[in-house]
């Protein structure tokens, strides 16, 4: 017996409401099946991201570099391999540089803390004798900074840092880090075949989606694909670009200023401004309280730098170099980085904001064609 289009849509509707009854039913078992299946293609996800990462320095030096050095086209392969090798070594190289610079400095920054905070501590206890209003909190205070074991509370700090209290037991923690390790070792593995194999696995796919679907869908699921692609590439090209200036100008000021720590204070500027609208704050904090211990005055002038360096961000170098690779508004960035953050924190934040612009795009098109459709025109004012 067939159905009409009127009882087809009642069955869809039912079936939907049966299926999306039973899935809040069963949410917690759901979760659960997926989080198992999600730590066991870690390692392929992690693959995928670090091989889009690696495709836009390996483009440019596949097209830029080596098909002018190596022009003959029976040697394609050469020229991918060597842009291949050159792009992790390069990725590699600013890794390990930039943990060369940060950790050393980050160690002695840490031993002047230790030295210096309980100094800083009488001195702000002194100053306070100054204001009688405040005896009873100086003497409280002072009883207390006498008591207290200040190489017992640092070790305390190290011991938590290095062994993490947060675990139980000793095979947990090796458990933990052998599992990351196996993970970004298959992920690093993985992600070179993608790129080796990138052309083939584009044809793979569309030779699917256009088996699957009809011509007219499969080439709108293309295009979705393509817009993504587009979106993603040019929000980290933007943001690793907009982080990387960031982070070259806080240098030069600090510098300029004779701060200490300038080099490891704006490679953290620089780092944490990967993460939307928090992040140059986030960075700032940080920077302060290295230079408080040492400088108040410092501290204070930073703090100010860094509240004018976001505001040129915000205002200059962001849409500029970030919105010109999205093409989107800032209501949109803002609304992006508060629902993404809301359901998954910092990578939600990161993540939403080429979602956006993907959804943005795609909203623009359907818009433009439906009022073609109805042969509608309204003329746009800004």
């Amino acid at each position: 017996m067939k159905l009409d289009n009127n009882n087809r849509q009642k069955l869809k509707v039912f079936l939907i409401s049966i299926l999306f009854f039973f899935v809040l039913y069963r949410i917690e078992s759901i979760g659960n099946a997926l989080g198992s299946f999600m730590s066991i293609i870690a390692p392929f996800i992690i693959g995928f991201i670090i091989a889009f990462m690696v495709n836009l320095p390996l483009k440019f030096f596949e097209e830029k570099v080596f098909k002018k050095l190596i022009k003959n086209d029976k040697k394609k392969k050469l020229r991918i391999a060597l842009s291949l090798i050159v792009s992790y070594l390069l990725i590699f190289f600013v890794i390990g540089l930039l943990l060369y610079l940060i950790i050393p400095q980050l160690a002695n920054t840490a031993k002047g803390l230790k030295d210096s905070l309980p100094d800083f501590i009488n001195m702000a206890i002194k100053k306070m004798e100054k204001y009688p209003i405040l005896d009873s909190i100086r003497e409280k205070a002072q009883q207390g900074i006498e008591s207290y074991d200040w190489d017992k509370a640092f070790e305390t700090a190290r011991k938590y840092f290095v062994n993490g209290s947060a675990f139980s037991d000793i095979g947990n923690v090796i458990s933990s880090i052998v599992t990351s390790f196996a993970n970004v070792l298959i992920g690093l593995v993985f992600s070179i075949y993608v790129l080796l194999s990138k052309k083939k696995l584009k044809v793979q796919s569309e030779r699917m989606l256009y088996s699957l679907f009809k011509e007219n869908i499969a080439d709108y699921l293309n295009h979705i694909a393509s817009v993504i692609n587009k979106a993603f590439s040019g929000y980290i090209k933007g943001q690793i670009t907009n982080a990387g200036i960031l982070g070259v100008i806080c240098f030069i000021g600090m510098t300029i200023m004779g701060m200490k720590n300038a080099l490891m204070i704006s490679v953290i500027i620089g780092f944490t401004d990967l993460i939307p609208i928090i992040g140059p704050f986030l960075g700032g904090a940080i920077g302060a309280i290295f230079l408080f211990i040492d400088n108040p005055t410092h501290a204070l002038i930073f703090v100010i730098y860094v509240i004018i360096l976001q505001q040129l961000e915000s205002n200059v170098t962001y849409p500029l170099i970030v919105g010109g690779e999205l093409g989107i508004p800032s209501m949109w960035t803002i609304v992006a980085i508060t629902i993404g953050g809301s359901i998954f924190g910092v990578f939600g934040m990161i993540l939403f904001v080429p979602l956006s612009s993907v959804i943005y795009t795609l909203l623009g098109e359907f818009t433009k064609y439906r009022l073609k459709k109805k042969e509608v025109e309204i003329e746009q004012k800004y």
